[in-house]
């Protein structure tokens, strides 16, 4: 037998809280099957921009897209080329883009389990402070809720990583209504200024944990959180190497 209060939950329970994850994945997977390649013109934008951007990171060039600004992404994306053999920081080889629509798939894998890790975290946080399956299974139907969230999660664009950031927001919120700490208040503020690097319009979600902060000091801490995370995510885009 597990024990929920020490976040160790029965197996049958991990089981549970896996289907709707497992499912997302799924879903994306063959949405993606059906929808590609990624030049075709309705995919070619952002991704193609973000394999730029992520190689130029990886020549120590600073990326030419930051409107979103989209860092994180490019991150992925400067790592995926990196670990699959087609650049070093010492320059990108020609092979790389002959290779754009595997490493770009490869991108998009990568973005689509951490999401589904960020479901997974989300359903046992709530099953764990809430003591049942059904609250934790209702917070995991939340890229279920529009078409839109699976359309844009096979795209490598900052769409998919903000789903990441709601449902680790959502999980920090839950801690910090269930059991305030200091602990929650920093992933809160790291949260916030993660899915603000991703895309600027993620930010005013900062506003929803000040309403489970009691005291100014925990409330400016809160504040200033966010502000350093968000300036540490930007760091590989700022000027490059």
């Amino acid at each position: 037998m597990g024990d929920p209060a020490n976040g160790v939950l029965p197996g049958r329970d991990w089981a549970l809280l896996l289907v709707l994850p497992l499912l997302f994945l799924a879903a994306e997977l063959t949405l993606r099957a059906h929808a590609l390649p990624y030049w075709l013109w309705f995919n070619l934008d952002p991704s193609y921009l973000y394999l730029l951007d992520g190689m130029q990171m990886l020549e120590g060039v600073a990326p030419g897209n930051v409107n979103h600004p989209g860092t994180p992404v490019q991150c992925i994306v400067a790592a995926v080329v990196w670990l699959s053999g087609f650049g070093s920081p010492s320059g990108i080889p020609d092979t790389a883009f002959a290779a754009a629509e595997l490493l770009l798939r490869r991108a998009g894998t990568v973005m689509l389990v951490l999401d589904t890790g960020g479901l997974l975290i989300l359903g046992w946080v709530v099953r764990r402070r809430f003591g049942r399956l059904t609250p934790a299974w209702l917070a995991q139907t939340t890229p279920f809720l529009t078409m839109l969230t699976l359309k844009h999660g096979i795209e490598i664009e900052p769409e998919p990583m903000l789903l990441l950031g709601v449902a680790l927001l959502a999980a920090a919120m839950v801690e910090q209504a269930t059991r305030p700490r200091p602990a929650m208040i920093i992933a809160l503020g790291v949260v916030i200024g993660f899915g603000a690097a991703c895309k600027i319009t993620f930010a005013p979600l900062g506003l929803a944990p000040l309403l489970l902060i009691e005291g100014w000091r925990p409330r400016v801490g809160f504040v200033v959180a966010p502000a350093l995370s968000f300036a540490v995510f930007l760091l590989p885009a700022i000027g490059g190497a």
